[in-house]
């Protein structure tokens, strides 16, 4: 009987041949699994420059397991409210801070404050006091600040990036377009006589934002396209683009054509005294929006809802023991939302049952779903939480 040296010798082409055929499965492994997670990213407030908060490349996390969800670890980043973390590659941006996604690990720090974090190309945009700056992604090197200043958090607008071009509302009541190269300003148009604290979304050539009104511009020139009034003023509400039609909240939830900006319906889900002010997250057909309800002594008391996306109607609604200001997030059949006293919810997406509920890990801010992890910023403490499930239940699937 021949060893494996000498039947390599004697095969030595089937040997080769095997040998690089067992590098080749190893090589495309490794790929696969990179792909896999770039699949799994959250590049920017709203997922995708046309927002809408939906993940659905998330596969670990599910209405069968999330029950079982807990605090893998925590980080202090010193970011605002309203904020919502970037994660893109196996690293979470938030504020101006970079961690490795899987421990908490800090691989850079900035120290100067920042929103709701937009990555491309290995460059990471922050809403910042000094405007708009660019970082490289590797070190934390700053490449640039550039377009209006701001006067932080009054104006929490996570930058929306597209055709390398990056779209942000600011402090001073503009929305402004910026080159993502060089940090020229390329236009800005005024959006409301105060700030302008809603993201924007991007799509089909035309900026969608919140401010006095909701407006559609022309992506490249700035020019104004159309504005609507219904929403009220002063919104904070985030549009989002799906389907050819713009939803968005205010003093009611709407839908509006993406062309002309004629509303294609409007409802005040909670009644005239509930207000639908956060951005939406739209997900196989349905809109998600949280809604409070102002108590005495400055309290409130919250409503999630999930609604048709053709037509408004109400499918399911959750109501929750404190005020919603967090915009939801939609990943695998499950919708998350926190709350202002600072609870983590999930809810099954078809039928509004409570899953979870964490406290001490929310607020005001949205949370990000990637790869089996929700990233969730407290409000007052700044700090960042990272949550998962085991690898027992992870491996759980299937939604009842």
């Amino acid at each position: 009987m021949r060893n494996n040296k000498t039947r390599c010798h004697w095969h030595r082409l089937r040997c080769i041949g095997t040998a690089l055929s067992v590098m080749a499965a190893s090589y495309g492994s490794a790929h696969a699994a990179a792909r896999a997670s770039a699949k799994g990213n959250w590049s920017e407030f709203g997922v995708v420059p046309s927002g809408g908060r939906f993940n659905p490349h998330e596969q670990i996390l599910n209405a069968t397991n999330v029950g079982a969800i807990k605090v893998l670890w925590s980080a202090q980043d010193g970011s605002f409210p309203f904020t919502a973390p970037a994660v893109v590659n196996g690293i979470v941006y938030s504020g101006t801070n970079a961690f490795e996604a899987a421990t908490g690990k800090l691989l850079w720090a900035t120290n100067s404050g920042g929103i709701s974090p937009a990555v491309s190309k290995n460059v990471v945009y922050i809403d910042t006091a000094n405007g708009l700056c660019a970082y490289a992604v590797a070190a934390g090197t700053n490449l640039w600040c550039g377009g209006p200043q701001n006067y932080l958090p009054d104006a929490p607008s996570g930058a929306a990036l597209a055709d390398g071009i990056a779209y942000f509302g600011s402090a001073v009541g503009t929305v402004a377009a910026i080159d993502t190269v060089t940090g020229a300003q390329l236009w800005s148009a005024p959006i409301s006589a105060s700030n302008a604290a809603s993201s924007p979304a991007v799509a089909n050539g035309v900026v969608y934002i919140n401010g006095d009104r909701l407006f559609a511009f022309d992506a490249k020139s700035g020019a104004l396209l159309w504005s609507s009034s219904i929403l009220g003023s002063v919104n904070t509400s985030s549009p989002a683009v799906v389907g050819g039609v713009v939803y968005a909240g205010g003093r009611v939830v709407a839908a509006f054509s993406a062309t002309t900006g004629a509303v294609l319906w409007s409802v005040s889900p909670g009644g005239p005294l509930s207000i639908p002010a956060d951005s939406p997250a739209v997900a196989n057909g349905t809109v998600y929006i949280g809604a409070s309800v102002p108590g005495p002594h400055g309290s409130s008391t919250g409503t999630l809802y999930a609604l048709k996306a053709r037509t408004g109607k109400i499918i399911w609604s959750a109501p929750v023991a404190s005020g919603i200001t967090s915009s939801p997030s939609v990943a695998n059949g499950v919708a998350y939302v926190g709350t202002d006293d600072g609870t983590l919810y999930a809810f099954n997406a078809k039928t509004g049952a409570n899953l979870a509920a964490v406290a001490g890990v929310a607020g005001q801010s949205s949370p990000t779903v990637a790869n089996g992890v929700v990233y969730s910023e407290t409000t007052v403490s700044g700090e960042l939480f990272a949550l998962g499930v085991g690898a027992n239940e992870a491996a759980r699937a299937g939604v009842p």
